[in-house]
C-alpha cells in the first residue's frame, strides 16, 4: 500500500491510502477492532505507530477520539487529557457535571489537582464515550507511569460493562503496556489481554522504495549514495526517513537534511537512553558494551550484578526497542541509538 497525494509530511497519516507498507497491519488492526477486541500497536518510537491507529480509527463510521499521552506522566494527567481530547458536545455535558462536584473545569481546561476523587471522575469521563461506537486510540500509553493500577482497574470496568468502546493502544513493553498484555493472575485484565500487533523497522529494500518514491514524489533530484547514507546514519524507521524528506522536498540538500534529521533523533534517543540508564554504571557498562553486540556471558561480567538483575534490565531494553536479540548476540541494531550511546557514554 503506497502513500496517495503529499508523501513526505510532518503530520501522522490519517488515513488508509497514506500509508506506506502496512497493509497488512492495518487489515489486522481494522479486523480486530471491528470484532470487539482491544488492540496495542508495539513498536519503537517513530515506527508509525501513531499513523497506523489513526488510518484505523478514521476508516470506520464511528465515533474517532484520540488522545496523546506521550511524557504524561501520571494517571491524572492522562484523565486530564482524555477529557480535552472528547468531542466538544460531550466535554459541554461533562463540564456542567463536573463543576457541580467542585471540580475546576472548562470545555478547554480541566484541573484535578485539587480533588481526590479521581478515580470516579475519570470513570465519568470515560463512560461518557459509551454511547455510541466509538474508538478510543490511546496513543504512548507506557508514559502513564504514576497510577497504573487505578487506571487499569478502570479500563476492566470499561471492558465488561462498554460494547460501545474499542480502544487502540500504543506503546513500547514496559510499564503499563507490559500489564497489559502480560496481566498477572491478580490482574484485572487477567486472560483478556488486548490483541498485539508488532511494527518493525523495515527491510533496507523498503526504506530505499520509500525515499525514491518519496523524492522522485516531490520532484527532488537524489543519488543512490545519498540514500545508502541516509540508510546507514538513521536506519530504516519510517519516522526519521519521514523527516529527512521533508526536509529535502523543503530545498534543504541532502547534507543539510540528514544533518539536522540526525540532531532532531538523537535528542529523542538521548532521553530515552538516559531513562534506561537512570545513572546506574552497571547500566550504562551493560549498554556500552551492546553496541555492536555481545554475549550474555560478556555481559555479566561486565555488569557484575546478579543474573536475574540484568536479565531484567536486558528484558526492559529489548521490550523498549533498544536491543534485539540476534542468535547469542545482544545488539543495539538501529544507528541513531548507538550513536548516541558512543557518544554519551565513552569508553
Amino acid at each position: 500500500m503506497a502513500p496517495q497525494g503529499v508523501w513526505f509530511t510532518e503530520r501522522p497519516r490519517e488515513r488508509a491510502e497514506e500509508l506506506f507498507d502496512m497493509k497488512s497491519e492495518f487489515n489486522t488492526v481494522r479486523d480486530m477492532v471491528m470484532r470487539g477486541n482491544w488492540v496495542v500497536i508495539l513498536g519503537p518510537r517513530m515506527s508509525g505507530k501513531t499513523s497506523l491507529a489513526k488510518a484505523v480509527m478514521n476508516s470506520v463510521n464511528w465515533r474517532g477520539v484520540y488522545v496523546d499521552l506521550i511524557n504524561i506522566g501520571s494517571f491524572r494527567r492522562a484523565i486530564e487529557q482524555i477529557y480535552l481530547s472528547t468531542p466538544r458536545g460531550i466535554r459541554d455535558e461533562l463540564a456542567e457535571a463536573l463543576k457541580a462536584i467542585g471540580v475546576r473545569v472548562t470545555t478547554i481546561s480541566i484541573d484535578l489537582t485539587l480533588t481526590r476523587r479521581v478515580k470516579p471522575i475519570a470513570s465519568l469521563i470515560l463512560n461518557s464515550l459509551c454511547r455510541e461506537r466509538t474508538i478510543l486510540v490511546l496513543d504512548e500509553v507506557q508514559d502513564v507511569r504514576n497510577g497504573v493500577a487505578p487506571f487499569l482497574a478502570l479500563l476492566h470496568n470499561l471492558f465488561n460493562s462498554c460494547s460501545n468502546l474499542s480502544v487502540i493502544f500504543t506503546g513500547s513493553a514496559v510499564g503499563l503496556v507490559n500489564l497489559l498484555i502480560n496481566p498477572k493472575p491478580d490482574s484485572p485484565l487477567y486472560g483478556r489481554p488486548p490483541v498485539q500487533v508488532r511494527l518493525n523497522p523495515w527491510s533496507e529494500g523498503d526504506a530505499l522504495e520509500y525515499l525514491k518514491l518519496g523524492l522522485t514524489n516531490c520532484n527532488t533530484p537524489f543519488n543512490e549514495g545519498e540514500l545508502r547514507e541516509v540508510l546507514s546514519e538513521l536506519g530504516t524507521l519510517v519516522g526519521w526517513l519521514n523527516f529527512y524528506g521533508v526536509r529535502r522536498c523543503g530545498g534543504a540538500g541532502h547534507a543539510d537534511a540528514l544533518r539536522e534529521t540526525l540532531t532532531e533523533a538523537s535528542k529523542i534517543a538521548a532521553e530515552q537512553i538516559r531513562r534506561v540508564t537512570g545513572g546506574s554504571t552497571w547500566r550504562v557498562r551493560v549498554l556500552r558494551a551492546m553496541a555492536f553486540g555481545a554475549r550474555w556471558r560478556e555481559l555479566r561480567d561486565v555488569a557484575n550484578v546478579s543474573e536475574t538483575a540484568l536479565t531484567n534490565y536486558l528484558n526492559q531494553l529489548i521490550n523498549t526497542f533498544i536491543v534485539s536479540r540476534v542468535g547469542e548476540l545482544y545488539v543495539v541494531r538501529d544507528p541513531v541509538y548507538r550513536q548516541v550511546i558512543l557518544n554519551l557514554f565513552p569508553p
